[in-house]
């Protein structure tokens, strides 16, 4: 999959790779919505998921370790041992996640990042289907 040449023209290379490698699908981004609509909100995954409708905390859990390892989220322990996950907040991922903003403030971007971003979702979500498809026929 890639992302329409009118679209890519409107991104810098900042941008185009944290669409290209970070916030590569639609659960990161609506996690990230998130985020930022609830101001200050540190949750853990089972309860981002329930916030946004999510069925598998278990691919919500995955999403939000890769926004943790790209820099974008920071996970916390609880007191009880949960990990908690927030928007990071260091200067870089505040830059980039910006860049995110603006774009999606931006409506004909917005429309073309969400077909793109449902794209990858798709793809994402047969590859994994494939899988389990296979794998019980394997044993």
């Amino acid at each position: 999959m890639t992302i329409a040449p009118w679209f890519r023209d409107a991104l810098d290379t900042e941008l185009f790779e944290l669409l290209s490698d970070e916030v590569d699908d639609l659960a990161k981004l609506n996690l990230l919505l998130l985020m930022r609509r609830e101001r200050g909100l540190r949750a853990d995954a089972p309860a981002l998921a329930r916030a946004l409708g999510f069925h598998s905390i278990e691919q919500t859990e995955q999403k939000l370790h890769e926004l943790a390892a790209c820099g974008l989220v920071q996970v916390e322990p609880a007191d009880d041992g949960r990990a908690l996950y927030a928007l990071a907040e260091d200067e870089s991922a505040r830059r980039r996640l910006a860049k995110l903003w603006k774009l999606v403030h931006r409506e004909a971007y917005f429309t073309s990042l969400l077909s793109h971003l449902a794209e990858r979702s798709v793809e994402e979500a047969h590859a994994h289907y494939q899988h389990a498809v296979r794998e019980p026929a394997e044993r």
